[in-house]
């Protein structure tokens, strides 16, 4: 039985195919886990048609709390082995607190950037 990944991140759009996380899936499939991709960074608001990064900052913490509990009910439809959340600064420690409650899961968070570049928020 292969294990299950669920990764987490910003993933690309019909006007960005490619992006860093795309990269990651490729390679964790050719490695022979179970791969599926979660968008953290996507528009759940029904009304509001604005990418996740040009959004106000009310709609986007609106947002921000819908893809946390989209990510809770996805993790809990597909029980990855695997939680592994690259650059995903916008999912709670509560969503993670509670992922890790649910289930017996190996979390895994990855940020590249340095935290001492101030050039990037």
């Amino acid at each position: 039985m292969k294990t299950k990944i669920l990764l987490v991140s910003e993933f690309g759009h019909e006007n960005q195919p490619y992006t860093y996380a795309t990269s990651f899936a490729k390679i964790m499939t050719r490695m022979g886990y179970e791969v599926d991709c979660f968008d953290c960074k996507k528009n759940l608001i029904p009304f509001s048609h604005q990418s996740f990064h040009s959004m106000p900052f009310l709609v986007k913490k609106l947002n921000n709390f819908l893809i946390n509990l989209a990510l809770k009910k996805t993790f809990k439809k597909l029980s990855p082995d695997i939680l592994f959340l690259l650059k995903s600064e916008n999912i709670s420690f509560k969503t993670l607190r509670s992922v890790k409650n649910s289930k017996p899961v190996e979390l895994m968070i990855f940020y590249p950037d340095s935290p001492f570049s101030f050039w990037n928020g």
